[in-house]
């Protein structure tokens, strides 16, 4: 079904792959990003490259805004030569970027008075999610919206779920980290444990994976689990919970352990964000002498 042209900013780890699967699945796709190495990578994927987020958005009827920080989602969408100042009426800016609720809000503020739609498609499943085409979106927004373009992201997306008005995506993806971060820590520890007392790790993982011990990261442990966020994850969890007044110990614990893990990563992997498997970084942390 062709649902017309779809342009995606940010050609990364994450835009990249689903540009990828839209092509793949037959709708027109281009893409921008001002990385020489990114460009790179598209063409060589066949995904045509424009010069501009003005001259992409010109030609497209939606844009996944796919980029890293809240600065970026709002140069790219409200500055000008922006999305907001170059979009025709109609078009619809889906922000799959994790940033705070109150810059998707300003976005569709902007958008909105121009007739553009701005929808939350939060992104949940990582990178090895988009090369695999099986993330979760968690949507939000004018559902009606979301709905209309459900062919698209089920290029890239096994399941779409609608949380309510534009924020509350980011919300969503805002406590799926909190729970990512819950289990890496936990199940770090957990193996651990397992092994100072004896017991061999991977016996221990595939007895726990059928287990009420068992979670998503349990079962993907042996993948490459590259933490570049975790720390800005917690520390947005820790500012939401004290403007609310909201006690969240575990938190605050959980934020700390994981510095912890990511100093320990960065000595063990030559990539201060290294892509070895937790399995194999339990194994090391485990086999080095004991203080």
């Amino acid at each position: 079904m062709m649902i017309g042209n779809i342009g995606v900013v940010g050609l990364g780890k994450m835009g990249l792959p689903m540009a990828g699967h839209l092509l793949r699945a037959g709708h027109p796709v281009a893409g921008y990003d001002p990385s020489t190495r990114s460009q790179d990578a598209a063409k060589a994927a066949g995904i045509p490259v424009i010069g501009s987020v003005a001259e992409l958005v010109a030609s497209s009827s939606c844009t996944l805004v796919v980029v890293g920080t809240d600065d970026q989602v709002l140069e790219v969408c409200c500055a000008e030569g922006g999305i907001v100042s170059s979009a025709s009426a109609g078009h619809t800016i889906f922000l799959c970027s994790t940033v705070s609720p109150e810059t998707a809000v300003e976005v569709g503020r902007q958008a909105n008075a121009v007739g553009i739609d701005v929808l939350d498609a939060t992104l949940c499943g990582g990178e090895v999610g988009a090369i695999e085409g099986d993330l979760l979106i968690m949507g939000a927004g004018p559902e009606d919206v979301l709905e209309r373009w459900k062919p698209m992201f089920d290029s890239f997306a096994q399941n779409v779920v609608h949380l309510g008005d534009l924020g509350a995506g980011q919300i969503g993806k805002l406590v799926n980290n909190l729970l990512v971060w819950v289990a890496v820590v936990g199940n770090y520890e957990a193996l651990r444990l397992g092994m100072r007392l004896g017991v061999d790790q991977e016996k221990l993982r595939s007895a726990l994976i059928i287990s009420s011990g068992d979670n998503p990261l349990m079962r993907t442990w042996h993948r490459p689990r590259p933490m570049p966020w975790a720390e800005d994850d917690m520390a947005i969890v820790m500012e939401r919970a004290d403007s609310l007044k909201l006690p969240m110990p575990m938190a605050g614990v959980v934020r700390e352990l994981i510095k912890d893990i990511k100093i320990r990563k960065a000595e063990w992997g030559e990539d201060p964000e290294s892509y070895e498997s937790m399995f194999d970084f339990v194994e090391s942390v485990e086999g080095a002498p004991r203080a």
